[in-house]
């Protein structure tokens, strides 16, 4: 049984086929101009071709037949197969089409010269707001040599003797833990320089000149307590110690 439908259905198409003809056409443009490499299609058939470069194209089609023609440049164009079009070369104008192009700024080349210099010039700024997702942020581990806990303790002067007076009396090592704790801070310093502003204290508080320099000094917040908390939370304290601070001056 599915045998006689599959050779029913082979001779129905072939028989759709029989009856289409051989359409002649040819793609233009609006000034009359062939259009080479248009790609036609049957969309009732499913048969395709290409223009060549006269623009001039054959392919099967009938009366009532579907046909997209399609080329870079150009709108689509999609119309159905007329009867009379089998008369003659039936001619086909596509409208071209125009892309708008943001304004862009062109600056020459630098030299490969200047270029190197710009490079070794440059300076990248420590940001703490941007760091690579899903990647750590690295942690300092200390210099063994600068933890002081250890070095002082006095089960390690009895086993290290030497290190033990190298830590505690060598000038140079009290300056390289001088050096250490300086460098390993500043970073801390910038964000709470561009954390925890003047400019912000005097907005909250209402200080300005002197008063607002002495308010400061009195806060006395810690630097790592700036760094760490938000500023939500430091506003809080801050009014709790504007209060001390007006009821000091009272007194």
């Amino acid at each position: 049984m599915k045998f006689f439908l599959l050779v029913i259905l082979s001779t129905s198409v072939f028989v759709c086929d029989a009856q289409r003809k051989i359409l002649q056409g040819q793609t233009l443009d609006e000034l009359s101009l062939a259009i080479p490499n248009v790609h036609v299609r049957n969309l009732t058939s499913r048969k395709i071709t290409v223009s060549d470069g006269s623009g001039n194209f054959d392919l099967p089609a009938q009366a009532g037949d579907t046909l997209l023609l399609t080329s870079i440049g150009f709108s689509p164009l999609k119309v159905i197969v007329a009867e009379d079009w089998f008369a003659e070369r039936v001619i086909l104008i596509l409208e071209e089409t125009y892309i708008q192009l943001d304004e862009v700024m062109v600056n020459s080349i630098p030299t490969y010269e200047l270029f190197r210099d710009r490079i070794l010039e440059y300076q990248p700024k420590d940001s703490v707001e941007f760091w690579y997702f899903g990647v750590k942020k690295p942690v300092f581990r200390g210099d063994p040599m600068l933890e002081g806990n250890k070095y002082k303790s006095p089960l390690f002067a009895i086993f290290h003797p030497l290190s033990f007076a190298h830590y505690n009396l060598s000038s140079k090592e009290k300056e390289k833990r001088e050096y250490h704790k300086i460098t390993e801070s500043q970073p801390v310093r910038d964000r709470v320089n561009k954390k925890f502003t003047r400019e912000f204290v005097k907005t909250e508080t209402g200080l300005e000149g002197t008063e607002l320099t002495s308010f400061i000094a009195f806060c006395d917040f810690d630097m790592y307590y700036l760094d760490r908390t938000s500023l939500f939370y430091i506003k809080q304290e801050m009014m709790a110690k504007l209060e001390e601070f007006r009821g000091e001056g009272k007194g």
